[in-house]
């Protein structure tokens, strides 16, 4: 190989490792500022709800504590990314707190068609979706309603839906929210997989939806 050939296959893996060191500054940068997000009414709503049920239940009351350490130790953690059952877990513990105050306002549906839940996917990919879903879909209607949340394999990737109602007040506060999550998700999806990724938002009469796929990694043989 000559020299002039050599400086270009160099200047190639240079320019390799810097998109990869960049890649993943742009992913940290992503996943820091959607933990950075907690909104203080939930953790205000969260800390009162605990006060209530000291008194009257003091064992709700530690689980509903328990839940509440693993939002924050999600949000201090520096890995940008776990596996699925770690946020299915992430997710049910946030329910639960919500589940508390919301009462039988919030119900929710869970459909899981996934053998293998160590599989890697991006931190904080639903936990905020669904809380989106909460805070645009059920806390606008007065009855409440129901949020369902599919995890499956399609397609050789990992499809993640979350579906929740909507009212015309619950819309039109969306709309002027600035759609953080859904955002940063896309993006971050798009910085990781590319092309490949899926991430669709359909609203149907009052329903909504978002999707997101997820291309599982090849095994080798």
């Amino acid at each position: 190989m000559c020299s002039s050939d050599l400086i270009v296959v160099l200047r190639y893996l240079y320019i390799q490792a810097q998109w990869k060191i960049n890649l993943q500054a742009q992913s940290h940068a992503q996943i820091q500022a959607l933990k950075a997000r907690i909104r203080p009414h939930f953790l205000f709503n969260s800390m009162n709800t605990i006060a209530s049920l000291i008194q009257i239940d003091a064992n709700k009351a530690e689980k509903a504590v328990e839940d509440l350490s693993d939002m924050f130790r999600a949000s201090l953690m520096e890995k940008t990314s776990h596996s699925l059952a770690d946020e299915i877990a992430l997710t049910r513990s946030y329910l639960d707190i919500e589940t508390l105050r919301l009462g039988e306002r919030l119900q929710t549906q869970w459909i899981e068609n996934v053998s293998d839940t160590s599989i890697e996917i991006p931190a904080l990919c639903l936990q905020p979706l669904v809380e989106n879903a909460i805070y645009h879909g059920i806390e606008p209607l007065e009855q409440g309603g129901l949020i369902k949340i599919q995890v499956n394999i399609e397609n050789n990737g990992l499809c993640l839906s979350i579906t929740n109602p909507v009212s015309g007040r619950g819309r039109m506060h969306a709309n002027k929210s600035n759609h953080m999550a859904q955002d940063n998700i896309r993006k971050r999806l798009s910085l990781l997989y590319g092309d490949k990724a899926v991430f669709e938002v359909k609203e149907t009469g009052d329903q909504y939806k978002v999707t997101l796929g997820i291309p599982l990694k090849q095994q080798t043989p």
